[in-house]
């Protein structure tokens, strides 16, 4: 019965993670706005005593952050339950074990290009023991898009992933990966 339970709690975060996912978190979004029109104010502030120099310095406080703005980088969507996002080095099967190993990973992406996502190492690959109830979803290609595949944990040394090799997990107490959710980028 608490297996049972497991899996479909864990089910339920995988949906509520694929949810905010698809839906995109509230908070990052107002901290890059509001950042620009502080320095917009900040800088008319400054030249108004000298009505000669403000001209001059208002067109370079824009011309500054405007490239910064197109390059600029936000961390990509988490979900509430706070998974970790790695990449899957290899996976292996052994007396009825399966065994990850992992490089915990940052994932970043270009507000002006969503497609353009950087994955950067945060610490060095371990190994972690699967849990046998484990919820593992693959994408997968087809003729009419893409779609999630649960697969078991025992399939996942062979199976051949179609995206890319990075995942979110979610732990037990234990340090077992109790869920992974593989990342799909366009």
């Amino acid at each position: 019965m608490n297996n049972r339970r497991t899996a479909v709690a864990a089910a339920l975060a995988l949906g509520l993670a694929a949810l905010v996912t698809a839906c995109g978190p509230d908070d990052p979004a107002p901290a890059p706005a509001a950042a620009p029109p502080a320095a917009t104010t900040a800088a008319p502030a400054s030249p108004a005593p000298t009505a000669s120099a403000a001209p001059t310095a208002t067109p370079a406080t824009p011309t500054t952050p405007a490239p910064t703005a197109s390059e600029a980088v936000k961390p990509c969507h988490q979900d509430p339950a706070q998974p970790e996002t790695v990449k899957l080095d290899s996976a292996t099967t052994g007396g009825g074990v399966t065994k990850v190993n992992l490089t915990p990973v940052s994932c970043t992406y270009k507000v002006s290009n969503e497609e353009a996502v950087a994955y950067t190492p945060t610490g060095d690959a371990a190994s972690y023991v699967l849990a046998k109830n484990a919820v593992v979803q693959v994408i997968e290609f087809s003729g009419k898009g893409t779609k999630e595949r649960t697969i078991t944990p025992t399939e996942l040394p062979t199976y051949k992933l179609a995206s890319t090799p990075y995942f979110t997990i979610h732990r037990d107490a234990q340090g077992k990966v109790t869920a992974m959710k593989e990342i799909y980028h366009p």
